[in-house]
């Protein structure tokens, strides 16, 4: 490698040493710059995400909690009528809250005076039906309301209404009569929540958020097949794992996400909540999680794209700096040294051999730069050594003809030249 380099030219060496000082600051900088876009769109995209999961909850926690005051406003108006035999009322009351609830598909109603007799309003298409029945459609909830007076919940579960598949959960009030200032619980009121119902509020017919249980059971996905699933069966990624012990711990936000749909690793932020914050009691809790992700590629295209550019950019200054640096090295440098080596090359003939060297050539310098006071200082002393080898010369001449003529019988010539080299003399 040193041989190789020991026979470059001055230019190229010069040229080499710019191209890598340079191409070594444009990565320092593209990397400095793209660390700092980084970073700066990662905190971007998760405020952006903070704040869109953040409204979603709150929304979802609005709606669910205003259903809940409805079923509360219900309860105490179907409490204070005879369910049996004041029909009219009950089915207005009961029609009216599916009118303002449309998250709400079922709403079932029973007093214990009279425990066969349940009372069932449902919706079918945009109308409402009211029936009369003999059985509970969840006798589950009915009976553990029932028993322990308090508030009830169910599993989500797919039931099926007029011929749909709907997801949604079960829940039950006790239907209490308050007299003289004590609440006795008379009956039971059942309600149907539809969770598909909140799809279009939630996912916004977006691919990328999904709504589940703290246990990972999956309520809203952009795929209906993977509903009712955990995320860690249909995701089998640690990743998706990790996400659900997180928000069994009630956790808040941005966890490293392998996206089942994209396949591609990404931020997600994910919100644990309790979508029945607004119930007044301790022990009841019914915890979600909605989440959001989005692909790292994503988030870093435009540190990507800065890379680009400034790797492009970097090879258009490289380029021109290339050329321009090579021009001034050659023409500064490069093309005077040659003026210099031919000046040397002509003087070094001329010692080498002084009678076939002739005349140095020498070339004025007009500019007074390091290699322009060389050459001055190169022309000087190479005239002055030229003028006395003349001389020298002369005077050599001069003795070798007195030899001559000596060696002739002629004892009458002198040398008459002085040489400037006084060793010839002695």
């Amino acid at each position: 490698m040193n041989a190789l380099l020991s026979k470059l030219r001055i230019s190229t060496k010069i040229v080499m040493s710019v191209c890598f000082i340079v191409v070594l600051g444009i990565a320092i900088l593209g990397f400095i710059v793209s660390n700092k876009v980084r970073n700066t769109t990662r905190v971007n995209t998760i405020e952006v995400l903070s704040s869109e999961i953040e409204e979603g909850a709150s929304r979802l926690q609005r709606n669910i909690n205003r259903m809940f005051v409805a079923l509360k406003n219900l309860d105490m108006d179907l409490a204070s009528i005879d369910l049996a035999h004041n029909e009219k009322e009950r089915d207005k009351l009961m029609r009216r809250f599916l009118n303002d609830e449309h998250h709400v598909k079922i709403v079932s109603v029973i007093s214990f005076k009279s425990p066969h007799d349940f009372y069932m309003a449902h919706r079918i298409g945009k109308s409402i039906e009211i029936l009369k029945t003999n059985n509970c459609y969840n006798p589950d909830i009915y009976h553990r309301v029932a028993q322990s007076h308090s508030l009830q919940k169910s599993r989500p579960y797919f039931k099926d209404i007029d011929g749909e598949k709907i997801f949604g959960f079960d829940f039950g009030i006790p239907l209490k009569k308050v007299q003289n200032g004590n609440a006795e619980v008379v009956g039971v009121i059942v309600a149907f929540v539809s969770i598909d119902s909140f799809s279009e509020m939630v996912l916004r017919k977006q691919q990328d958020t999904f709504l589940m249980q703290e246990n990972g059971y999956l309520l809203l996905v952009y795929d209906g097949k993977l509903q009712g699933k955990l995320l860690n069966e249909v995701n089998p990624d640690p990743s998706a794992k990790k996400v659900v012990g997180l928000t069994r711990e009630g956790y808040s936000g941005v966890v490293n996400y392998h996206a089942l749909r994209t396949n591609k690793d990404s931020f997600l932020f994910v919100k644990a909540f309790d979508i029945f914050d607004k119930v007044d009691s301790g022990s009841f809790k019914f915890n979600w999680a909605l989440a959001r992700f989005v692909s790292r590629d994503e988030v870093f295209a435009v540190a990507y794209e800065l890379q680009k550019l400034i790797l492009i950019a970097g090879s258009v200054v490289l380029l021109i700096l290339i050329v321009a640096v090579y021009l001034l090295v050659r023409y500064l440098v490069g093309n005077r040294i040659v003026v210099v080596s031919t000046t040397l090359d002509g003087f070094f003939r001329l010692l080498n051999d002084p009678k076939k060297g002739g005349d140095v050539h020498i070339v004025k310098t007009n500019v007074l730069d390091e290699i322009g006071r060389m050459q001055q200082s190169i022309n000087t002393n190479v005239l002055r050594i030229h003028e006395n080898t003349k001389a020298d010369n002369t005077t050599i001449e001069d003795m070798l003809n007195v030899v001559r003529h000596i060696k002739e019988g002629d004892f009458t010539q002198k040398i008459a030249a002085i040489p400037n080299n006084q060793l010839i003399t002695t």
